[in-house]
């Protein structure tokens, strides 16, 4: 007897205890492709429309995200300063994601899109930036059932799969830019551990670029968490700081000076105050090949300019109007 699926809420779970499961149970690729197509839909994320085009069967495939002679020039230093300055003292959180996890999102997605055409000079890949402001209202307002399943990340995965601070990061990346492959390492606890984890990132290829998971550990021996992306350029590794305020463009711009010494690198990840005590790093990979991006499609689904496809909106019976063989009926 393998059981009976049911759906439920959460505070519900919490209570039942006779329907436990008593072996493994997985879910099939194709529902979690689903998911990815759901997210990619409501943060117009995905890249074909409409479903059966002829660029659909010319599928997009990256090794790295970022090509190896990519170098940060001065306006892609204004632009990401832009970025990391879009906070106030106190911001919201949605789920696990604080603002300089947003920031990390932004950053990495608009250096993967923009890389060769140059940075955006305003607005933004999730959230309009502009300098002492909560980035989550311009998010929320953009994009507001992306938020609500962002928000709802711990609440999906946490209970139940008792998901640590770094899968809960994993699922809220697969949640923004499900596009990508998100490759997630260990956790590093140890000085050793770090220096050595950190020497594997500065052999990597030029081009490589991750989001690490830090916990450090304040002076008061309160620990708390922090995102920043991390770029491997060929002229070695950049730490791009997050969450930034009161800080001149001088010292962000001298803080993404490149090197090649792990010590220096986990020097730009501590402050002052805050100690280092373990690291995690997910590797924004190659493109996903998810077979829903091209076969279905919803309703207007023009979305935002190439390869931010999508309506906004879940996909429903009613709007999946477009398959690769013609109009179609989501039953």
């Amino acid at each position: 007897n393998w059981g009976v699926a049911y759906a439920a809420k959460p505070s519900y779970l919490e209570k039942d205890t006779t329907n436990s499961p008593t072996s493994l149970f997985t879910v099939d690729k194709n529902l979690l492709d689903w998911a990815r197509y759901t997210a990619g839909n409501l943060g117009k994320t995905e890249q074909y429309c409409p479903a059966g085009s002829k660029e659909s069967h010319a599928y997009k495939r990256e090794k790295r995200t970022l090509p190896p002679d990519f170098q940060l020039s001065d306006a892609w230093i204004r632009r990401l300063y832009d970025i990391a300055v879009s906070t106030i003292r106190v911001s919201r959180v949605r789920g696990v994601c604080g603002v300089c996890l947003l920031h990390s999102f932004q950053m990495l997605a608009e250096l993967q899109e923009h890389h060769s055409q140059g940075p955006l000079q305003s607005g933004g890949y999730f959230f309009d930036t502009a300098p002492d402001t909560d980035p989550f209202i311009s998010f929320g307002q953009r994009y507001p059932l992306l938020e609500m399943l962002l928000t709802d990340v711990p609440n999906v995965y946490g209970p139940v799969a008792g998901y640590t601070t770094r899968q809960l990061t994993l699922a809220s990346a697969r949640t923004m830019l499900p596009q990508y492959n998100w490759i997630l390492s260990d956790v590093y606890s140890t000085r050793s551990e770090i220096v050595s984890h950190i020497n594997t990132l500065i052999s990597s290829p030029p081009g490589s670029i991750w989001l690490p998971v830090m916990i450090r550990r304040r002076q008061d021996g309160t620990l708390s968490a922090h995102a920043v992306p991390i770029l491997r350029t060929s002229q070695g590794i950049v730490v791009i700081p997050t969450a930034l305020r009161s800080r001149p463009l001088d010292f962000f711009r001298q803080s993404l000076t490149p090197t090649t010494d792990p010590l220096e690198v986990i020097n730009r990840l501590e402050t002052p105050q805050r100690t280092l005590v373990s690291l995690t790093t997910i590797q924004l990979g190659e493109v996903y090949r998810n077979n829903f991006d091209f076969v279905i499609s919803n309703r207007n689904c023009t979305g935002e300019n190439e390869d931010r496809r999508g309506t906004g909106a879940y996909p429903t019976s009613a709007s999946v109007n477009q398959c690769s063989g013609g109009r179609c009926a989501l039953l």
